[in-house]
C-alpha cells in the first residue's frame, strides 16, 4: 500500500520478507512505501518519481527529484512548489542557499503558529552575537547558558533567574505567573522561514498555487485507475521499477491528449 505522506513514526522492521518496507498511518496504519513524484507544470508530464519507505522523509527528497530531473534532462528548475510538507527549515535551505546543488526558489504554504504572548518581547528583540553562542536581551544582559532544542533545529538562550528578578523590562518580557528567567528560542533557519513566510503575500505565489492540485490529480490517476495504491512485488528496487513504469503508460497518455488537436465544437 502506497501513500504519498511523510509518517511521524519510528524506523523498525515490520515485515521479514519486505524488510525494506516501513509502517506510517495516512487516515489508518499501512505497512510498505510511499511514492514521491514531480510534474512539469506546463504539459502535467511525470518528470521524476521515487519510492520511499513509509517512513522515508518525502520534503528532503525534493532536492533528489530535482537534481536528476536536472541530469536527465539537462534543464535548470527556478521554482518549486510544495505541499505544507516542504515548510521544513532543512530542505528550504538545501534547495535555496546550498551552492554545490539546485538553487531553487520554493513556494510552500507557510505554518507560523502565532505567539504565546504577542504582548511580551519576542526572539526577534533579541539580539544574537558573531559567533550564535550569546544572546542578548533588551535590558543588556547576556545569556548564561545554552543548548539545542529536541529537533536540533535551533538554540534555546536561558537568562538566570537573577538576571530577571529586578530588570525593568520584565512586565514587557515574562507573564507574571513565571517566577524564573527568560528563555528564547533562536531557529537556525530562520531566515529561510521569514522568506517563505513572505513568499505567501506575493501574486506570483497565488497563481503557482493554482497550479498546485495538478500534482494532486496524477497521483489520483496512478492510485485509482492504475491500481497504484498496492505494489505487486517486494523490495524497495523492484516496487520503483514498477512505478517507473506506471509513470511511462500515465505520460503516454498524456502526450497523446497533447499531441490530438482538441475537438471542435458542433454547432447545435
Amino acid at each position: 500500500m502506497l501513500q504519498d505522506r511523510e509518517p511521524k513514526v519510528g524506523d523498525k522492521l515490520v515485515s521479514l520478507t519486505d524488510p525494506e518496507a516501513r509502517r506510517h498511518k495516512h487516515g489508518e496504519y499501512y505497512d510498505g512505501y510511499l511514492v514521491d513524484v514531480s510534474i512539469d507544470a506546463d504539459s502535467d508530464l511525470i518528470c521524476g518519481i521515487e519510492v520511499l519507505p513509509a517512513n522515508g522523509d518525502e520534503a528532503a527528497n525534493a532536492k533528489t527529484l530535482i537534481e536528476s530531473e536536472e541530469a536527465a534532462h539537462g534543464n535548470n528548475i527556478e521554482s518549486l512548489s510544495m505541499d505544507g510538507i516542504g515548510y521544513n527549515g532543512a530542505v528550504l535551505k538545501a534547495l535555496s542557499d546550498d551552492a554545490d546543488g539546485p538553487q531553487v526558489t520554493v513556494y510552500v504554504p507557510a505554518k507560523e503558529a502565532p505567539p504565546r504572548h504577542p504582548e511580551l518581547y519576542q526572539a526577534d528583540d533579541f539580539t544574537l552575537n558573531e559567533a550564535g553562542d550569546e544572546l542578548t536581551c533588551p535590558n543588556g544582559e547576556k545569556s548564561k547558558t545554552r543548548y539545542r532544542d529536541k529537533l536540533n533545529h535551533g538554540s534555546v538562550y536561558h537568562f538566570s533567574t537573577k538576571q530577571c528578578r529586578n530588570c525593568p523590562f520584565r512586565a514587557q518580557c515574562l507573564p507574571p505567573d513565571n517566577p524564573r528567567g527568560r528563555r528564547v528560542s533562536k531557529n537556525d533557519y530562520q531566515a529561510q522561514y521569514r522568506a517563505a513566510q513572505e513568499r505567501t503575500t506575493t501574486a506570483e505565489y497565488k497563481e503557482i498555487r493554482k497550479q498546485h492540485p495538478a500534482i494532486e490529480r496524477k497521483l489520483n490517476e496512478l492510485v485509482r485507475w492504475h491500481d497504484g495504491r498496492r505494489v505487486r512485488y517486494r523490495g524497495r528496487l523492484r516496487v520503483r521499477a514498477e512505478y517507473l513504469m506506471l509513470a511511462v503508460v500515465v505520460n503516454c497518455k498524456r502526450i497523446v491528449r497533447l499531441l490530438a488537436p482538441a475537438p471542435a465544437l458542433q454547432p447545435a
